[in-house]
């Protein structure tokens, strides 16, 4: 009986250091400007001859605002293991999140990798505290 409160906090602070991880995969792949360098050509105002230059642009600059959505999907899996902590709940939002980076790891998938693997620990130190 000792042992299954202590165990419960470590699934609950896991599933925490899960939304933490996550958030932050979703704020660097909105806001980090080095997800795509590219070179453009523009003509030179005065010489009119093409010049050649570096560009840098966001997820969001590239694809539109419809990748939103898709870049907090993880996080808001995250979210609902943590605000309905059951066990059961916690091996759904797990497997989908898993198929989630699984499924997009050619793209964004492997940005929750961190969250991925610490939302299975919560998860398997869950079924611990369940049995134990």
């Amino acid at each position: 009986m000792n042992r299954r409160i202590p165990l419960n906090a470590v699934v609950f602070g896991l599933t925490l250091v899960s939304l933490g991880l996550a958030l932050a995969a979703a704020y660097r792949l909105l806001n980090d400007q080095a997800v795509y360098t590219g070179l453009r050509v523009v003509e030179d105002p005065q010489t009119h001859t093409p010049v050649t230059l570096s560009s840098h642009a966001s997820l969001v600059q590239i694809n539109g605002e419809g990748v939103i959505p898709k870049v907090l999907f993880p996080v808001v899996l995250v979210l609902v293991a943590v605000v309905l902590p059951q066990h059961k709940v916690r091996i759904f939002a797990t497997a989908l999140l898993w198929a989630f980076m699984l499924v997009a790891s050619m793209s964004i998938g492997l940005y929750y990798f961190p969250a991925a693997a610490a939302m299975l620990l919560a998860t398997v130190c869950g079924r611990s505290a369940s049995t134990g």
